[in-house]
């Protein structure tokens, strides 16, 4: 019973402090200014965003190509880059996109080439690269993979030319080359290795 209890009393509480926070960022967003900035000579609109006292940013953010279209866009909560943000090419199609806790890139980012092939996959932990991360050349063929710790690459990586063979695969540590590494000719043959 106890236990029944408890865990109403936790519900009640996280739904009053979740309908609380909805409510502070809709105060919040009612006293924010929109600003739209354009460009000198075209009257062009470049940035549209809203602003608390005309300093800190809030709420959403969008920046403009010359045509109109999106250029990026995404979320500010407190002055600071918060939630999903997006970049994208002219007409639309997406060129990069993560997610930001507090200013900071968190979590899994992916680009990708104008041709709407993949370019890169990677997880970010406290703006520094993270763990596994795989590059593709503008063909979908792999380019590299490998891991990164606190932004720097640690590990085995290998790197592939455009038909997709591997030419060279070795480790890093603290993002410098480590140990034996192997470069491979074009056939896919060992061509040599070199010492670090």
């Amino acid at each position: 019973m106890l236990k029944k209890n408890l865990i109403s009393i936790l519900i009640l509480v996280f739904c009053v402090v979740s309908g609380r926070a909805q409510e502070v960022q809709d105060t919040i967003m009612r006293h924010a200014k929109m600003i739209e900035k354009r460009d000198d000579s075209t009257k062009v609109l470049k940035e549209r965003y809203y602003t608390i006292n005309d300093t800190v940013r809030v709420g959403t953010y969008v920046a403009f190509y010359d045509n109109g279209d999106t250029l990026f866009s995404g979320q500010y909560k407190s002055g600071k880059r918060d939630g999903k943000w997006t970049w994208r090419y002219m007409k639309g199609l997406k060129q990069m996109e993560g997610v930001y806790i507090a200013g900071l890139r968190e979590g899994l980012w992916e680009s990708w080439w104008p041709n709407i092939v993949k370019q890169s996959s990677g997880n970010y932990k406290k703006d520094k690269e993270d763990g596994k991360w795989t590059f593709w050349f503008d063909n979908e063929t792999k380019k590299s993979e490998g891991n990164f710790k606190e932004g720097l690459e640690e590990g085995s990586w290998k790197y592939f030319d455009e038909t997709g063979m591997l030419r060279t695969e070795g480790k890093y540590k603290k993002g410098e080359l480590d140990g034996t590494w192997s470069i491979f000719d074009e056939t896919g043959e060992l061509a040599e290795k070199v010492k670090y």
